[in-house]
């Protein structure tokens, strides 16, 4: 083995350890993973018949829409079953679920 070897091999060593050594001497920092949060409105509307409006734009019926992605703020509900309706308006506030629970009856 010729000896010019081992000092190339030490350099090398000594290159490697000086790129994976972090240069403030403390452990790198955990990447964060961001969590989605969620603004919507979970509907509980019966009977399943009844139609669903948001904003002025239809939805459908109560048997089908379970849950609606939504922005923040002020919006407008108005729910129909045959000739009866209702209309309110509800908050949605940011990161939240808002669960919408409403019932026509007979009287």
């Amino acid at each position: 083995m010729p000896r010019w070897s081992i000092p190339l091999l030490s350099l090398a060593l000594l290159a490697l350890t000086a790129a994976w050594a972090p240069s403030s001497g403390s452990a790198p920092e955990p990447v964060k993973k961001s969590k989605r949060v969620e603004t919507a409105i979970a509907w509980k509307v019966q009977p399943a018949t009844v139609v669903i409006f948001m904003d002025g734009k239809k939805l459908g019926t109560a048997g089908d829409v379970k849950q609606t992605r939504t922005s923040p703020g002020m919006h407008s509900v108005r729910l129909v079953n045959g000739e009866d309706e209702t209309e309110m308006d509800v908050k949605v506030n940011k990161g939240h679920v808002l669960t919408f629970t409403f019932e026509f009856t007979d009287d």
